[in-house]
């Protein structure tokens, strides 16, 4: 009884230190883009093909840490503005496989809370597309685990005003 027990301990041990070890080293990395207008840092993003065939629409309807209505206006806690109209951001966005809607956040989640659906179908999210090419200059942290986090905010915007984005943060375009 004392061997099953151990063997059970040290497979479970085994299974969270290599699922431990597996996110730190997959943690994605933050993407610093500059758009057409910085004001559309909070427009909803989508994943979408060149024929439009959609392959990412995000699901705000359960408010968690990522974004929330706050005093009837929206956040989006994986985005921060940086100097020089930079947006920081860590969720995901692929250059070159992302498109814009006319939507916020909160529009968004609004448009989700009155159809009772956590996805909204694609042919009312394509209706909404207004920018299948959004960013100006896109940048991505490589490293596994990344660098830096939301929070260096003031680190980042120090190396943006010192011109060395492109010796932290990989440019794309």
């Amino acid at each position: 009884m004392k061997t099953n027990i151990f063997i059970i301990g040290l497979l479970l041990g085994l299974f969270f230190n290599v699922s431990c070890s597996k996110e730190e080293i997959t943690k994605p990395g933050l993407v610093i883009v500059k758009l057409q207008n910085v004001e559309d840092f909070d427009k909803v993003f989508i994943g979408m093909y060149e024929d439009n065939e959609i392959w990412r629409t995000p699901s705000f309807g359960w408010l968690d840490e990522r974004s929330g209505i706050i005093d009837s206006d929206s956040i989006l806690l994986t985005r921060k503005i940086l100097s020089n109209e930079f947006v920081l951001v860590a969720e995901g966005l692929v250059y070159g496989r992302d498109a814009m809607l006319d939507l916020t956040v909160k529009e968004y989640i609004k448009m989700q809370n009155e159809l009772g659906e956590l996805s909204i179908p694609e042919d009312v999210i394509l209706e909404h597309v207004v920018d299948k090419e959004p960013y100006i200059e896109f940048y991505y942290d490589e490293n596994r685990p990344r660098i830096f986090e939301l929070n260096d905010v003031d680190e980042i915007n120090d190396i943006i005003e010192n011109g060395e984005l492109d010796q932290y943060f990989k440019k794309v375009k």
